[in-house]
């Protein structure tokens, strides 16, 4: 591995999955993992309904989640049923997004 993949592997475990900085504990799936989640929310009213759709994306190792998911496919992140869009790996790193829409 070349000196510049060494100094991000450990600002990975450092800094962005550092319960102390960026990281967050999550139920995925089956799992609890150390991520980082980054979520908006989208709301709009359809056919006299109100509906919420909220956007998120997670960053996490690739080891510590379960098997990858394709676009459409289902990912329950603390309990809660979230449809993948992009499932994307980098020097080891999940960066991947879902949707999950609510009617109110």
């Amino acid at each position: 591995m070349s000196a510049f993949h060494d100094m991000v592997a450990s600002d990975i475990d450092a800094v962005f999955l550092n319960l102390d900085e960026f990281g967050e504990t999550h139920k995925i799936d089956n799992a609890t993992i150390t991520c980082c989640i980054q979520d908006a929310e989208l709301n709009a009213v359809n056919n006299l309904r109100f509906m919420s759709e909220s956007t998120m994306r997670l960053y996490a190792r690739e080891e510590d989640l379960p098997k990858r998911r394709n676009p459409g496919q289902t990912v329950h992140i603390d309990g809660v049923g979230h449809t993948v869009v992009t499932w994307k790996i980098e020097m080891g790193m999940v960066i991947a997004e879902f949707t999950h829409e609510e009617v109110r």
